[in-house]
């Protein structure tokens, strides 16, 4: 039983000290373990969701400017109609948003 326990202590110990290696090489601290160039580079996007794809609708042009699309929020239509200098957009829908910025385009 005392062997066993004398065993089981020494890979303890062993497993501490590599443990203590590792965060010591990640604190930039000595060389030991691992390459002698310093940490790794960061990988450019990690940790960054990917955009997810722009939707596939009729878009509508206005120039050089925005683009309304019917997947847009009201909101984000009444924003463009009112750069446009679209009269009566606050009174509008939707629908007449949409078609108000294309009669402009």
């Amino acid at each position: 039983m005392r062997r066993s326990c004398a065993i089981g202590a020494a890979i303890l110990v062993g497993a501490i000290g590599i443990g203590l290696a590792l965060l010591n090489r990640l604190a930039g601290g000595e060389e030991g373990i691992g390459s002698a160039d310093g940490p790794p580079e960061p990988i450019e996007g990690a940790g960054k969701k990917p955009s997810p794809p722009a939707p596939e609708s009729k878009a509508t042009s206005t120039g050089n400017g925005p683009k309304a699309t019917a997947s847009m929020t009201k909101a984000e239509l009444y924003e463009i109609a009112s750069g446009l200098g679209i009269k009566g957009r606050s009174s509008m829908n939707k629908t007449q948003l949409l078609q108000a910025i294309q009669a402009t385009s």
